[in-house]
């Protein structure tokens, strides 16, 4: 259910491509409406962007990975369309977002890991599997008993404002349809655009600095005490395995 994504030809191709010319070489008017560039005053555009949650509409918005769309986990309606979007099978679970570590336990398990364990590896671009809490929404991945947690890395600060700011999780995956390859620059799910809310557009200086691999968080599964089990490598593999280990966990295999 939480398996590693596959990687195909048209991923590579679009690595090879100069996204980043593309984007910021196009008219003006492609800024208008609901496409919004961020600066280093944020103020108005978490403003935009919680205006657009409590609503019930779907943001894009970058993250320590790759480019990825949010709805209000709280908002049940606002989860259904972000599957209707992305043409997502309902039986594929959404990851939430959460301000910060401490928040974690408030949707999750963690009694049982080890002191200092989720600091060790969060903020950063790994997804944490564990047990859920009640308090989470019902009708985020019915049926489930784990819920990935995520706390991005501080590449693209945004994304916690935004997190702050709600006083909620955000329901977290990737912008683009299901089964096509991650985008880490927004002209490459424009075809999405007309059905968000708000496209939040980080500067030429973060682009560059952007997971080029495409490749999206490390999945790690926690809800054993004692155990982890890594259920994709992603971005973060080698880091997360050291930390895991340094930690007396063991590997399920």
């Amino acid at each position: 259910m939480w398996s590693r994504l596959v990687k195909n030809e048209l991923s590579k191709k679009l690595v090879s491509c100069n996204w980043m010319s593309l984007l910021f070489n196009l008219p003006d008017k492609m800024f208008a409406g609901n496409v919004v560039q961020l600066n280093g005053n944020d103020s108005k555009a978490v403003s935009l962007a919680i205006d657009c949650l409590k609503n019930g509409n779907i943001i894009a918005i970058p993250t320590d990975t790759v480019y990825g769309l949010a709805v209000d986990a709280s908002n049940s309606s606002a989860v259904a369309s972000l599957y209707s979007v992305k043409e997502r099978d309902i039986s594929k679970p959404l990851a939430i977002c959460v301000k910060n570590v401490s928040e974690i336990e408030k949707w999750g398990v963690t009694k049982d890991l080890p002191s200092g364990l989720l600091k060790s590896l969060l903020p950063g671009p790994v997804t944490v599997l564990l047990n859920r809490k009640e308090r989470l929404n019902p009708d985020l991945n019915p049926g489930v008993k784990k819920v990935g947690i995520r706390v991005p890395g501080m590449t693209y600060p945004f994304i916690h404002l935004v997190t702050a700011a709600l006083g909620r999780p955000l329901a977290l995956t990737s912008a683009n349809l299901s089964n096509e390859p991650n985008c880490i620059y927004p002209e490459e799910f424009r075809v999405l655009w007309p059905k968000l809310g708000a496209v939040f557009v980080t500067s030429v200086k973060q682009l560059e600095e952007t997971n080029k691999s495409r490749e999206g968080s490390t999945i790690v599964d926690l809800s054993v005490v004692g155990n982890f089990t890594i259920t994709r490598r992603g971005i973060a593999y080698i880091q997360t395995l050291e930390i895991l280990k340094k930690y007396g966990l063991v590997e399920n295999v």
